[in-house]
């Protein structure tokens, strides 16, 4: 039973701009203020985004955290695509956190709310009072949507000990749903094979699975078990059970494992909760 004068101990995942040091310290301060300590998670910002990695490390975190400042003079308007621009991967990290459905905060400028979703965690921000030397007139309403926050986040975590999917996933074990055979479009086996070794080198446990005709309850149980799914959205993999008039994409992706961090160049499949990597294929 943690002690509840006791600081809150937990892990975010943080979605932010490095160069803003100043407005990040400011909001670091509000959480700290909370009687919390935070342990912060971070995207180390390589040239290729790996949307598995990244899914990995908010579905691993206790709670998400957004500080989205505009960069330059408090005082400028920018234009709408400078907006976008600004922000393109914060709307990125703000889309697998809404996936996620850990608790969020997000402290924006509020020259993006056009931009960014007006959701009851999202709170909007003056870039010229954090600039000021005056003080900050909204600050108490921050302190508030902090205390609040902490405390979604102690009960959401709570809930998480006892969550029938937290206590079905085992760590490093990875999923292979991909058709293999000899029917169109399936894989060679010794391409899977390939494939297999690749992750077994970076030591993850490979667990093949059939594709399934239909979904059924018995399968999305055995994903649970799963961290991550090595998963084909081609034509051929997702026919089954599609209407015709619906459509289908091939993806065209590099499968690497470079470390024990995830794979690189990776899309996300929201058909599940777990984390699904496309792998390359030829066409």
């Amino acid at each position: 039973m943690e002690d509840p004068a006791a600081p809150l101990s937990f892990k975010v995942f943080l979605s932010h701009r490095y160069k803003s040091t100043d407005v990040n310290l400011y909001f670091f301060d509000l959480l700290s203020e909370a009687h919390s300590e935070v342990q912060f998670k971070v995207d180390e910002g390589l040239n290729q985004i790996s949307m598995t990695r990244l899914e990995r490390m908010v579905r691993d975190a206790d709670a998400f955290v957004g500080i989205y400042p505009f960069p330059g003079s408090p005082d400028i308007k920018p234009e709408m695509g400078e907006l976008r621009k600004a922000s393109q991967y914060f709307r990125l990290e703000m889309d697998l956190a809404i996936r996620s459905g850990k608790p969020a905060i997000v402290f924006y400028d509020q020259r993006y709310k056009a931009i960014l979703p007006r959701a009851s965690y999202c709170h909007p921000y003056d870039p010229q009072e954090l600039a000021g030397l005056g003080g900050n007139p909204t600050r108490h309403k921050q302190a508030k949507a902090v205390q609040t926050f902490r405390g979604t986040v102690e009960r959401a975590r709570e809930y998480r000990l006892w969550e029938p999917r937290e206590l079905s996933r085992q760590q490093d074990k990875v999923g292979i749903l991909l058709p293999v055979g000899d029917m169109p479009g399936a894989y060679p086996r010794e391409h899977v094979e390939e494939l297999r070794k690749l992750l077994a080198d970076a030591e993850y446990e490979c667990v093949p699975i059939d594709v399934p005709a239909s979904l059924k309850p018995e399968f999305l149980l055995q994903l649970w078990e799963l961290d991550w799914i090595l998963v084909d959205v081609g034509a051929s993999s997702t026919s089954r059970g599609r209407s015709k008039r619906q459509p289908s994409r091939r993806w065209n992706v590099r499968c690497t494992v470079p470390s024990r961090s995830g794979m690189t160049r990776t899309r996300w499949s929201g058909t599940t909760s777990t984390p699904c990597c496309v792998p390359w294929r030829r066409t």
